[in-house]
């Protein structure tokens, strides 16, 4: 991130351009030579980018493989293969401000349905802790390549949206 600003309605971040490769299509992509330390460094640069905004009062409420996008940036002298790449929480469109000492709550049903909390799905007032669990199911794909849980219906995923089935099956090959 760049810079950030902010008006009476609405926060505004300036970050650097980015490709339009997404964390899904890397996984994919480099799946053969994804090794566990590039995991382990993937998941510390989400995991510190969730805590920094969450300390800042940021709620993601879609926070999925689609939603960020991987850097091009490359450790010097070496080429872009996929394993120097880092991750960017991209899509802020459903993101909140909110006052996380006082637990405040917050509704809605964002981003992908497999990365959706329970609370989130049964259509409750949440948290931020919904994204921590957004983000353990996020670590758990990425580790294994395999969702935690299978939802079986439309009305298992809170919305009407399929899309998501599609995207999550391309992951499994």
């Amino acid at each position: 991130m760049r810079d950030f600003f902010e008006d009476k309605v609405n926060f505004y971040m300036i970050l650097e351009q980015q490709s339009s490769m997404t964390l899904r299509e890397h996984v994919v992509k480099y799946r053969a030579r994804f090794d566990i330390a590039r995991q382990q460094v993937l998941l510390q640069t989400l995991g510190g980018s969730l805590e920094f905004l969450h300390a800042n009062g940021i709620v993601m409420r879609a926070l999925d493989p689609q939603g960020i996008l991987m850097s091009e940036s490359s450790v010097a002298g070496t080429t872009w293969d996929g394993g120097n790449a880092l991750p960017l929480i991209a899509r802020l469109s459903h993101a909140t401000v909110m006052n996380i000492d006082d637990d405040q709550f917050t509704v809605g049903c964002f981003g992908d349905p497999h990365f959706r909390a329970p609370e989130v799905l049964g259509g409750q007032p949440y948290t931020y802790k919904a994204d921590v669990w957004s983000f353990g199911v996020l670590a758990y794909w990425i580790l294994t390549g395999q969702l935690p849980f299978s939802l079986k219906t439309q009305a298992d995923m809170g919305s009407d949206d399929s899309s998501s089935e599609e995207i999550l099956q391309e992951s499994d090959a």
